[in-house]
């Protein structure tokens, strides 16, 4: 299983700073676009399917259990809501207060 917050270099934790999160997306789908690379087209897709995970705090949520060894849900509504809510609660309040 591919860690995707070592791939696009965030912390593994339950929430991201949104703008650095985009910037190091840009930064390594730019340098891994099969227009402008010789790297292989799955490294690519990757970084995607590394971005839409960690950018929604559900998929982002499951991912850090799956690290963490444990089964992934089999769909999204597992993850309870007002959890997912909190981490972006949590996200947000850090965000403003390391602003």
């Amino acid at each position: 299983m591919t860690d995707y917050f070592v791939l696009l270099e965030q912390p593994r934790q339950p929430w991201i700073d949104p703008e650095q999160l985009g910037e190091k997306y840009r930064d390594l789908a730019r340098k891994t676009h099969p227009d402008q690379s010789s790297e292989p087209v799955h490294r690519f897709t990757e970084v995607n399917q590394a971005y839409r995970t960690l950018r929604d705090p559900g998929l982002r949520l499951q991912h850090l259990l799956a690290l963490a060894g444990h089964p992934p849900a089999t769909s999204p509504a597992e993850v309870p809501a007002d959890l997912a809510n909190l981490f972006t609660r949590i996200s947000a309040a850090l965000t403003r207060n390391n602003r």
